[in-house]
């Protein structure tokens, strides 16, 4: 099973890698758009990004309450929990060598 901070480490990782987003600014309550400047076409390329982060179908219908990054990582827990519980999931390479360690900007 995925555990939270992996999946929090992850996206936030990939949001300073994709969007070139400051790790400085990945607060939990931050918004999406007003806050990181994602506007809609870069919210369908966070969802393609998750999908290729984590090897998970995201249902874009239920990524429309998605406004902070808060939510941006419940949303991605939840799609994986579903992938999991239905055995759908792909084998996720946590990298072991950090395990325990500081993981990235929001590890």
């Amino acid at each position: 099973m995925i555990r939270d901070r992996e999946v929090h480490s992850r996206v936030g990782q990939l949001l300073v890698r994709e969007f070139e987003v400051s790790a400085e600014r990945l607060t939990d309550d931050v918004a999406l758009r007003e806050g990181l400047g994602l506007d809609p076409l870069g919210a369908v390329d966070l969802l393609v990004a998750l999908e290729e982060e984590f090897g998970v179908r995201m249902d874009e219908d239920k990524s429309k309450g998605v406004e902070t990054v808060r939510d941006v990582y419940d949303y991605a827990l939840s799609m994986i929990s579903v992938a999991e519980e239905a055995g759908f999931l792909r084998s996720l390479e946590w990298d072991s060598e950090l395990e325990g360690e500081q993981r990235g900007p929001l590890a």
